[in-house]
């Protein structure tokens, strides 16, 4: 079975996980609106089954050797300024404000500490990924070639070419 239709087969459900109602007898009373039960065939959807199922899909159309795919997904003038490359800086921006979010709301200290690091960890990731908005600034700024960084971020310090 192919991760399409895994994808449509969890795809959003009709109802939610546990969130029934019970009577004192144990006997369920029907279904309760204001119950917020994690649907877990919905998470896996949006968090696991869609993200992989899109940077597939845009892996191949760069693979696929057509031309104008190949240019969507990561330019010859500039790959950083593709669709692979900018759905995945989302993507990591996607892990940073909920986890900033849930590191602020949090009441115990340890789970605050545990998400205020992964915020951390993916706002790093994120940076590295848009090269601390060197790329941004010299596409914009119009900066010849001969004038433009070497090294970009901290990935790739070791070769100095600033390809990764």
């Amino acid at each position: 079975m192919d991760l399409v239709a895994v994808a449509l087969t969890l795809g959003p459900p009709t109802g939610s996980v546990g969130c029934m109602r019970h009577q004192g007898n144990g006997m369920d009373a029907g279904f309760d609106p204001t119950c917020h039960a994690v649907d877990v065939r919905r998470d896996v959807f949006l968090y696991a089954l869609l993200p992989l199922c899109v940077s597939l899909a845009l892996i191949f159309a760069y693979f696929s050797g057509i031309r104008i795919l190949q240019e969507v997904v990561a330019p010859a003038r500039n790959r950083e300024f593709g669709l692979l490359e900018n759905l995945q800086h989302l993507l990591l921006l996607g892990c940073v404000v909920p986890a900033m979010l849930l590191a602020w709301r949090e009441r115990r200290p340890g789970f605050r500490i545990f998400f205020g690091l992964i915020g951390i960890a993916a706002l790093f990731a994120f940076v590295e990924e848009i090269d601390y908005g060197l790329h941004y600034y010299e596409a914009v700024a119009n900066v010849p070639p001969a004038e433009r960084a070497v090294v970009r971020n901290l990935h790739n310090i070791r070769t100095g070419t600033g390809e990764e």
